[in-house]
């Protein structure tokens, strides 16, 4: 029997016998870190409000929801999750909609926009059905001011940049889910604590 070549491999296939949860992803082996915080412009400091360890053979699209509902359950609901295509779908747009919170991500297939049609602006809240949630995303980035509107989205890569340059979170030095979960937090923390002391 030999070894498999790198594409028969399956994602959830365990990568290592020191750590069952670790799984394989496009980026890489091992876990992914889903990171949420405060962009508010004209706060003096944005803070984390929301990290979460999740397998690496996951996709992004079902980290979107459970976010929203820990934020609300902590009392930190925000009005809007701003999030990548990888985050978006018209499920995702409906079911936050449901909370009262509005998705603003690009679509993942957008339509094409038709040269010299006149889209209507997309009205303030999303609507939480699936098929309205959908075109209300494409309303919102068919929109002239989406590019702006989603350019904040840019600051969480600084963010994933500290954790993982200053704070080591793309290099942990344990094995196991759980220790992998306290040291994601604790490094959350610690970025906190920095930006907090900062202001």
């Amino acid at each position: 029997m030999g070894l498999k070549k790198a594409k028969e491999v399956e994602t959830d296939s365990r990568q290592t016998p020191h750590d069952p949860g670790a799984t394989y992803g496009h980026k890489g082996k091992g876990y992914e870190v889903q990171v949420t915080e405060t962009c508010t412009e004209g706060n003096e400091v944005n803070l984390i409000t929301e990290i979460e360890v999740t397998p690496s053979c996951g996709s992004d699209i079902h980290a979107t929801v459970p976010t929203g509902e820990t934020l609300r359950e902590r009392k930190q609901k925000p009005e809007e999750l701003v999030g990548d295509t990888a985050y978006s779908s018209g499920e995702n747009a409906a079911r936050l909609a449901q909370e009262g919170v509005n998705l603003t991500a690009p679509v993942p297939h957008p339509a094409k926009p038709k040269e010299g049609k006149e889209y209507p602006a997309p009205v303030a809240r999303c609507p939480a059905e699936e098929e309205e949630a959908r075109e209300w995303l494409r309303q919102q980035e068919a929109s002239p001011t989406f590019k702006k509107r989603y350019a904040i989205r840019a600051g969480i890569e600084s963010t994933n940049a500290e954790l993982n340059g200053a704070h080591g979170v793309g290099k942990l030095r344990v094995r196991g889910e759980d220790r992998v979960k306290l040291s994601v937090y604790f490094k959350g923390l610690g970025c906190n604590l920095k930006r907090a002391l900062r202001a």
